[in-house]
């Protein structure tokens, strides 16, 4: 989910990375990794690493120097050689996550590390600040051996919960929107974090005969506090794909060539070698990279069924602007007429003339070439369709064309609207010639 999607030029939709949404799915995401790892880990253990006054040759402190001088900046290559020191030197075997910062009150640099321990465990102080050089409170002097790996300052050791994991996660997408702010975040990666205990997952499924019908998990003894409801998390990336290859290559070795059960996911990854949510968009997007499909180019029929549908659209645009025009100023002439008689014959009027425009607008129609067929205007070329609009100016055709017939001078017997005089005063002409300006007071008055 994601508050504000982008869409590429293919038209497949992305995740903006940094809504809330986003960014709770980030801290989810990577706080389920952790924890799955620590489920098939020996212990895992939460590290912070900060950096104390900078010593000179003989291990103490520098006079007048207060901060470490890498305090300053986040330096990756100290915790590099961290944890190069635990592996290499002292023969530690782990995973880790790493997230660097710089602090919100002093902006010291400091490192926040989750690890995963297979096999022996480091010796630690929790929940104490220690180094090589600092006595406990009883006066002993820690001699931990992984003292040595971090001379740089102090390190604080604590348990990993899941609240501990989750706590540590968040700085990964800490000042996200700040793009002057330092971050340096860092993980296992081969293999990822969590890879280990998705493919016991993947074991689990071939040994019970059934298949992964999507990519959501459940981890044990996690839960939500106000409901007690099961956190759900979702498997993606890399993480996925080897998840279900790992499913695949099981199945094959256990089972042979019987097939799994019916399933989507895990066809589809077969097929294409990667995780398709939607196959047919995915097509579509191979297809056309460039996110334009081909198109033959128009026909003459088809550009002349173009124009002819622009040409019926600016009538019709036209005639319905006319009747608006009409409206406005039928409705101001018709206010304030208490008397009947007078009422009658201006609503008389009005339907003379709302249907001398109807006649007009019918009669552009027949001299574009236009016949009303089922319902619909439609463009009549070959002079064959018969007009069933039921009006008579599709019956009475004259030489001349009927819009110019219909606009010359009428019978003055006949009462076609208000007298030239009348409409300056009603403001009719106002409204027909500036429909947006107030009708008012005319150079006639």
């Amino acid at each position: 989910m994601c508050e504000a999607p982008g869409t590429l030029k293919n038209g497949q939709k992305i995740a903006c990375r940094k809504c809330k949404l986003c960014l709770k799915n980030r801290i989810k995401d990577w706080a389920g990794r952790n924890i799955a790892e620590s489920l098939v880990s020996t212990a895992s253990f939460a590290c912070d690493l900060t950096y104390g006054p900078e010593l000179d040759e003989n291990r103490m402190p520098i006079p007048g120097r207060v901060d470490h001088i890498r305090a300053a900046v986040l330096t990756y290559s100290d915790v590099q050689n961290f944890l190069k020191y635990l592996r290499s030197h002292l023969g530690y075997e782990f995973a880790y996550f790493i997230t660097g910062e710089l602090g919100s009150l002093k902006g010291r640099a400091h490192w926040h590390i989750i690890f995963h321990f297979r096999g022996k465990v480091p010796s630690h102080e929790l929940r104490v600040n220690f180094s090589d050089r600092h006595k406990n409170q009883y006066g002993k002097v820690y001699d931990h051996e992984v003292c040595a790996a971090w001379p740089h300052g102090f390190m604080y050791w604590d348990t990993a919960e899941y609240e501990d994991v989750f706590y540590n996660c968040k700085y990964i997408t800490k000042d996200e929107k700040d793009d002057a702010a330092q971050r340096k975040p860092g993980m296992s990666k081969k293999p990822p974090l969590g890879a280990r205990y998705f493919e016991r997952v993947a074991e689990n499924y071939v040994r019970q005969g059934i298949s992964p019908q999507d990519l959501f998990y459940r981890l044990p003894g996690i839960k939500k506090k106000k409901t007690g409801e099961p956190v759900e998390f979702l498997l993606s990336g890399r993480s996925a794909e080897m998840y279900l290859a790992h499913f695949i290559k099981t199945w094959r070795e256990q089972r042979g060539d019987r097939p799994w059960p019916k399933s989507d996911l895990v066809d589809l990854f077969e097929q294409y070698g990667k995780v398709v949510k939607d196959e047919q968009g995915m097509l579509e997007r191979r297809d056309n990279p460039s996110g334009r499909a081909y198109q033959p180019a128009p026909t003459k029929d088809q550009i002349q069924q173009e124009k002819d549908f622009v040409h019926l659209k600016k009538l019709e645009k036209a005639h319905e602007w006319k009747d608006l025009r009409l409206s406005r100023w039928a409705t101001k002439w018709m206010k304030g007429i208490t008397d009947e008689q007078e009422r009658q014959r201006r609503e008389d009027i009005v339907n003379s003339l709302e249907e001398r425009n109807w006649r007009r607008h019918v009669a552009r129609l027949h001299d574009a070439g236009f016949v009303k067929h089922r319902g619909e205007w439609v463009k009549d070329a070959g002079g064959t369709r018969s007009c069933d609009c039921g009006h008579e100016s599709c019956t009475k055709r004259v030489s001349e064309p009927e819009s110019e017939r219909l606009d010359t001078k009428v019978d003055s017997q006949r009462d076609y609207g208000p007298s030239r005089l009348d409409r300056r005063k009603t403001g009719y002409y106002a409204f027909i010639s500036k429909p947006n300006q107030p009708a008012g007071k005319t150079g006639a008055d």
